[in-house]
């Protein structure tokens, strides 16, 4: 805007006179220099805003994002906890049962052992008692 009123200016006198009007024209084309620039950093500063408020719902959407996924593994830790803790109260009772099922075979096995005993004891009445009858 200065640039074009100082030349539309020096149009209609083009032959300033060395004093007064060489150090408005200086004036005003450094004015104009400084409104541009500072035109260019309103539009500079427009666009970061622009791109700050842009990222900003972007960090607002990968928050919540981040918020959803952890709360999805603090569900996934709490549901591996609870089986977890399900299998092992799981293996104590299968523990408790092998320990009763070892104890069964264990009072089976001294039966047995009885048993055997007891039929060796009769073979031999038996074969003591044939070999009187003969």
């Amino acid at each position: 805007i200065g640039d074009s009123i100082i030349w539309a200016e020096r149009k209609t006198d083009p032959s300033p006179t060395l004093g007064v009007k060489a150090i408005r024209w200086e004036f005003e084309h450094q004015i104009a220099e400084t409104m541009r620039d500072l035109l260019s950093l309103r539009e500079k500063i427009q666009s970061t805003e622009k791109e700050m408020s842009s990222l900003e719902v972007s960090l607002a959407g990968q928050q919540s994002n981040l918020k959803s996924l952890m709360e999805q593994a603090n569900s996934v830790v709490q549901d591996k906890s609870m089986a977890v803790e399900d299998n092992l109260t799981k293996v104590e009772e299968i523990e408790a049962e092998k320990q009763g099922c070892d104890r069964v075979i264990s009072q089976l096995h001294r039966k047995l052992v009885d048993l055997k005993r007891q039929q060796q004891s009769r073979y031999s009445e038996l074969a003591s008692l044939e070999s009187k009858s003969r």
